[in-house]
């Protein structure tokens, strides 16, 4: 029980932080925006290039990490449009969006510090498998039944959503760290060293702005619906 307490106090600890400070007003939401874009775009993207360039090429037993993650969050989908449909009465494009919020998790801003905390870099791999495929298959597929809601043409939008994942620096940082992962190529050691001095930033950055993003949200309606998203997630 200590043990888990040592390692899940501090990541906790600086989500609240975020969080008080977002609630007193030192930092304002310019002030939130500019902390999470600098996770988003300098501070991850760098941490994900750097953890690829260093690993080794995935065996078929890593695969198994996407059989099981995405086994349970379909499953959590699915159960989530069932109930938006016969319990609360939505229509395709709220299910959908019901889905989402119970099946989609914060990879990034919150499951990237805590594996990179808490079992190091060895354990980015993993993630960054479920992080690509949830880009890859289950945004897609949720842009896909949102549009078929409304009645618009799904592979436009499907194609509109492709265009931005490229341009997305995750993708851009994972395609470029596998890039160099195959290249058989070292960092020079003061890159090395540069860019593990800037990953060192990526926990504590990306949990304080976690926190602090909870300021600028409320819940202010359709209460219940939000504590079966709440319910399921957990």
């Amino acid at each position: 029980m200590g043990t888990i307490l040592e390692i899940v106090f501090p990541l906790f600890a600086l989500v609240a932080c975020g969080y008080l400070a977002g609630t007193l007003r030192l930092v304002n939401e310019a002030g939130i925006d500019g902390i999470t874009n600098f996770v988003f775009y300098v501070a991850v993207p760098v941490l994900l290039f750097r953890s690829l360039g260093r690993s080794e090429l995935p065996d078929l037993e890593a695969l198994n990490v996407i059989y099981a993650y995405f086994g349970g969050v379909f499953s959590v989908f699915i159960l989530a449009c069932l109930i938006g449909r016969f319990v609360f009465s939505l229509p395709i494009e709220q299910q959908a969006i019901m889905g989402m919020g119970s099946s989609y998790s914060n990879t990034v801003f919150f499951g990237i510090p805590i594996v990179y905390t808490v079992y190091g870099e060895e354990a980015i791999l993993p993630l960054l498998l479920i992080i690509t495929f949830n880009g890859l298959i289950l945004y897609p597929l949720i842009i896909f039944i949102i549009c078929l809601g409304r009645g618009e043409r799904g592979w436009e939008r499907l194609k509109s959503a492709g265009k931005s994942m490229l341009r997305n620096p995750i993708v851009i940082s994972v395609v470029a760290g596998v890039i160099w992962l195959l290249s058989g190529l070292e960092l020079p050691k003061p890159v090395d060293a540069f860019a593990g001095f800037l990953s060192g930033a990526t926990a504590p950055a990306a949990l304080f702005a976690l926190g602090a993003s909870l300021t600028v949200f409320k819940v202010e309606g359709n209460v219940s619906e939000s504590l079966v998203i709440v319910f399921l997630k957990l």
